[in-house]
């Protein structure tokens, strides 16, 4: 592929697969940002780092979609904190239900305070580790006992506490945030105010026209990350978004778990954005790396 020694993958997700390796193509690449999102993938993270440190950026940090596992209350009991995470007032009857028979199988929450010191440790050991994969997602939903989706989700306000923290520690070393943000723009403004931090990556944004715009008007310092694997689902959302993205605010990601294929996702992406913005690929290809440089 031409010109893969600039592409930059800003957001993915090689260790998803237990995998802890790049391949000699992707190593080719002038940087790989990969995300922790769990306990369980924290330490493969920085494995891969340690592997290929020219290469690899490591982000540390805990997805939306594990929030309800965590808890800021010390001695509180399993039952009361699932049941003020996951109960809204809303189908109660049902939530109850179907909390009734997960509560078993669910792991004793977890001292989120306990988590802060090890990302902050992280963060203290490697000046290139960042922040991620954080956020508020509106869609999530736990999973019952049968793999089916239940209707409980957690709530947003502690999402977003969850997420506030992370931002704050990342504000407290000058660190990049990756952010995710499903159906929950407003929520992720909200984040971003109260941490008051602005190196932010709303990363596969697809929040559309309206919101970007409002996001830079406040939020001058953010930016947009593009992924061909999220946002092309709606190529007409990500054109818009595109359109009035500055382009020194716009990244490429693959947001992908499978390493072997991040420098197609990532030159797919820049051919995208350049059809839009009306430029070479060439011309993209530097601008992102150039972006991505002043950000490291």
């Amino acid at each position: 592929m031409s010109g893969i020694e600039k592409l930059v993958d800003t957001h993915c997700h090689p260790t998803d697969s237990g995998n802890v390796n790049l391949s000699e193509h992707t190593r080719k690449m002038h940087a790989v940002c990969a995300m922790s999102t769990h306990i369980e993938d924290q330490d493969k993270v920085r494995e891969l780092y340690k592997g290929y440190p020219d290469k690899v950026i490591p982000y540390y940090g805990y997805h939306p979609w594990w929030s309800h596992l965590f808890t800021f209350e010390e001695n509180i009991s399993k039952e009361e904190h699932y049941e003020s995470i996951l109960l809204d007032g809303k189908k109660d009857d049902i939530k109850r239900e179907q909390l009734s028979g997960l509560l078993d199988t669910l792991p004793t929450p977890i001292l989120f305070q306990n988590l802060l010191i090890d990302i902050e440790e992280r963060l203290q050991d490697n000046p290139r580790a960042q922040v991620g994969e954080v956020g508020i997602d509106r869609v999530f939903r736990v999973k019952g006992e049968d793999g089916k989706l239940t209707i409980l989700q957690p709530s947003i306000e502690h999402q977003k506490r969850v997420a506030v923290a992370q931002v704050k520690l990342a504000k407290k070393y000058n660190r990049l945030v990756s952010m995710h943000s499903v159906s929950a723009t407003q929520g992720s403004l909200d984040i971003i105010r109260a941490a008051d931090y602005q190196r932010i990556v709303l990363h596969s944004c697809g929040i559309g026209h309206n919101a970007i715009t409002a996001a830079r008007k406040e939020f001058p310092d953010i930016y947009f990350g593009f992924s061909k694997a999220i946002n092309a689902r709606s190529m007409s959302l990500l054109e818009d978004s595109i359109s009035v993205t500055p382009l020194n605010r716009i990244l490429t990601e693959s947001d992908f778990y499978d390493e072997a294929h991040f420098p197609v996702q990532v030159g797919e992406m820049v051919d995208i954005i350049a059809r839009i913005k009306d430029e070479s690929r060439d011309f993209i290809v530097n601008k992102v790396k150039t972006n991505f440089d002043e950000l490291f």
